[in-house]
């Protein structure tokens, strides 16, 4: 048996009802209507729409043409021919030799090939006459017009003209932007350059204690060592002024804890770690919602590892199983109840043999790099 393709296709054979909810990519036959369709993606979004794939009985000509299809579904050929032009359709004309030349599909005019009046309707223009300010060279064919209205530009007041005629230049004089045309306080604060006036343009003590804003000075002002026990009064630093955690193991003589300074059974209210091992002579008991193990390396004797011990049921052990690292993503194994199967979100690679046994369903893209052996591929209906 060899392997068999078939794509998604119309419930039946007479149904001209197009597809619809295509994924990208995804193939599907009309068959009333003969028509092959496929997902085509049409935005970065992901929106995907039911694409019509063109074929020669979709072909419609306009005017001027015809086109006929074979017969059948194997001669399906379609031939175009061209109609006669007349006044009232296009179509192929041909040009008189007397008036056109015709040359690789290029038409031209010939040379007194149309006659002006005797082979035209309308009005022409035979000759051209100058009239005031305007002059006029060549009297028929091509005529050239000059303006020759504008002769001079003459200065006024506060302005410059360079130029009599032709181009003309027009600026303010030198000199007459003067001071007494800029008004009292018209230059302020705004117009100094950002640290135009500096230590060089203010006198000494010129500002004071009285021009300082509160706050303005804070520790940030004083430097390194300045403020020392010289300048603390004696016992003027507490406990209540001493920041939780300022005094740590470093503040502790060592061998200051021990033994016999700590009960039996002695419960920690906080965090408690090791530096060295820690043996545990019989059972460990870890109660608490998440148990971390920062180690390398993790040996299991077991040779079971049961997870979600408390489920009694399909239902409690939904999305059950193993996650590797903690990103959003990240490859994982889960148990899904609601289809009572293994699901992986990552690809698989096998090395070996897959085998399969009657029917099974995949979902997403399936490849085998070793190929099929007597496989049906079928895209179903819609």
């Amino acid at each position: 048996m060899a392997n068999t393709l078939k794509v998604k296709r119309s419930a039946t054979y007479s149904s001209t009802t197009n597809p619809t909810g295509l994924v990208y990519g995804e193939a599907a036959w009309n068959n009333g209507s003969s028509k092959l369709f496929v997902g085509k993606q049409t935005d970065g979004g992901g929106t995907v729409e039911s694409f019509h794939v063109s074929s020669l009985a979709d072909l419609s000509v306009g005017e001027g043409l015809d086109i006929s299809l074979g017969s059948g579904n194997i001669d399906n050929a379609a031939t175009l021919s061209a109609e006669d032009a007349t006044s009232s359709n296009k179509g192929v004309a041909s040009f008189h030799t007397d008036n056109f030349l015709v040359s690789s599909g290029a038409v031209t005019i010939k040379n007194g090939g149309v006659i002006l009046g005797t082979e035209t309707t309308g009005n022409y223009v035979a000759t051209a006459v100058a009239g005031t300010g305007v002059s006029v060279s060549g009297a028929t064919g091509n005529v050239t017009v000059t303006n020759t209205g504008v002769t001079s530009a003459v200065a006024g007041a506060g302005i410059d003209v360079s130029g009599g005629t032709g181009a003309v230049t027009v600026s303010i004089g030198t000199g007459e932007v003067v001071n007494a045309m800029i008004g009292d306080n018209e230059v302020n604060s705004e117009h100094y350059a950002a640290g135009s006036i500096d230590l060089e343009h203010m006198s000494a003590n010129s500002i004071d204690s009285d021009q300082y804003v509160d706050g303005s000075i804070d520790t940030a002002h004083f430097a390194t060592g300045s403020v020392d026990a010289a300048a603390m009064g004696a016992n003027s630093v507490d406990s209540s002024e001493l920041v939780d955690g300022s005094i740590d193991e470093s503040h502790i003589a060592n061998d200051a804890v021990t033994a016999n300074k700590i009960v039996d059974d002695i419960a920690l209210a906080g965090n408690c770690s090791t530096t060295g091992s820690f043996t545990v002579g019989t059972n460990l008991i870890v109660s608490g919602d998440t148990t971390t193990l920062n180690t390398s390396t993790l040996t299991v004797e077991d040779i079971l590892i049961t997870v979600a011990k408390n489920a009694t049921n399909s239902a409690t052990s939904d999305e059950a199983g193993i996650e590797v690292g903690g990103w959003s993503g990240c490859p994982k194994i889960t148990y899904d109840d609601a289809g009572t199967q293994w699901e992986l979100n990552k690809n698989t690679a096998i090395t070996g043999t897959f085998a399969v046994s009657s029917t099974s369903t995949f979902t997403g893209a399936l490849t085998a790099s070793g190929g099929f052996a007597n496989t049906t591929f079928d895209g179903g209906t819609y």
